[in-house]
């Protein structure tokens, strides 16, 4: 069963006086244990500082860090039993994989079959066993870092935390850790925190995220409620592409409201909105649909760009009354593509209803 970790009002501030900067600004949060929980932000929004307090490598200004009720705040970073995974893999250059993976036990006093097992289940949790007396330098980047979380999760941590440990890394590279990270981290129970500014990194990993902004949480919860219910702007233009619409509420039921900008009226599946209130909403791309134009329930609109990729197209369309509107088309061209846009074309749009957000101005 893994820790959990109880965040109540931190705050850091590095500095003093007119030069005082507050990188950790009150934060509140909970992570459950074996949660795999992801702090993400732009840089500079807070998310390492908070990384190493709850290691220990940082002390806060104010507030309290807790593991299942005990408080650690100031305690010093060997007592909280903490395994860590820095962006560098910092291993030893003179030491042989299975040596690295096994420095924490020989610090812990772990000796004999005990140790040497211990080593080879975690270099075995992370597809090195192989590897156990090769040099550092005879490895990948990506089989490094393997090896460096080995290392952390070797000596059976009560938290494990991760500093952006696939940032290092090519594309391919990160493609194929993230799932093995995930499936090491869940399979262990370890209540694991991961900092992260890859949006991509903490949709497909995490189960549950925290965006951060200037210190501060922006929103908290599943991959999915941040992408599909972003809270406000911030969160809806850093997670993904999107369309942010200024439009009236001019028709507000119980269970929907129809909107108009002044190419028109649309509906969608807000609740009780403020009729004749402008309200900002977003839309994502692949949310919006091209028709002929002149179709059914549809928006006039002008093609201004169009890009195919394959599996998907990509539109830029002109419709008044907002900033161009982007359209992500899966399968363009398919059986099921009743529209060819090219630059210049006159086309419909349809905001599919139900995937219309309302979102805090900022």
């Amino acid at each position: 069963m893994g820790t959990r970790i109880g965040i109540e009002q931190l705050v850091k501030v590095f500095g003093n006086g007119r030069e005082a900067a507050r990188a950790v600004d009150g934060i509140d949060i909970t992570i459950e244990p074996g949660e795999l929980f992801f702090l993400l932000g732009p840089s500079g929004c807070g998310k390492t500082t908070l990384l190493r307090m709850i290691a220990g490598f940082i002390d806060p200004t104010e507030g309290t860090i807790a593991f299942d009720g005990r408080d650690v705040t100031h305690e010093a970073p060997n007592n909280r039993n903490t395994g860590m995974v820095f962006q560098s893999y910092a291993l030893w250059p003179h030491m042989t994989v299975a040596q690295n993976v096994g420095f924490g036990l020989n610090i812990r006093k772990v000796t004999g079959a005990d140790k040497e097992k211990r080593i080879a289940e975690a270099l075995d949790a992370v597809q090195m066993g192989e590897y156990a007396s090769r040099k550092p330098n005879q490895l990948s980047g990506g089989q490094q870092q393997r090896v460096a979380l080995a290392r952390a999760i070797v000596i059976r941590p009560d938290v494990l935390l991760l500093d952006e440990p696939l940032s290092n890394l090519d594309a391919k590279l990160r493609n194929d850790l993230r799932l093995q990270i995930r499936e090491v981290c869940k399979s262990s129970g370890i209540t694991t925190v991961y900092v992260t500014h890859d949006q991509k990194e903490a949709l497909s990993m995490a189960d549950r995220v925290a965006l951060l902004r200037d210190g501060k949480i922006m929103q908290v919860g599943s991959p999915r409620e941040l992408y599909r219910s972003p809270n406000s702007r911030f969160v809806a233009e850093f997670l993904g592409e999107t369309n942010l619409i200024r439009a009236k509420a001019v028709d507000s039921q119980p269970d929907q409201t129809t909107f108009e900008i002044e190419a028109g009226r649309f509906a969608t599946g807000l609740k009780s909105q403020t009729e004749n209130k402008q309200i900002l909403i977003s839309v994502r791309p692949e949310a919006v649909r091209l028709t002929e134009a002149g179709g059914q329930n549809s928006l006039p609109a002008k093609v201004l760009h169009t890009t195919y990729l394959g599996e998907t197209a990509q539109h830029l369309v002109e419709v008044k009354g907002c900033d161009p509107v982007k359209i992500t088309e899966m399968n363009p061209f398919g059986s099921s593509s009743r529209v060819h846009p090219s630059v210049g074309d006159e086309v419909g749009v349809i905001f599919e209803p139900g995937d219309i957000v309302a979102v805090a101005d900022e």
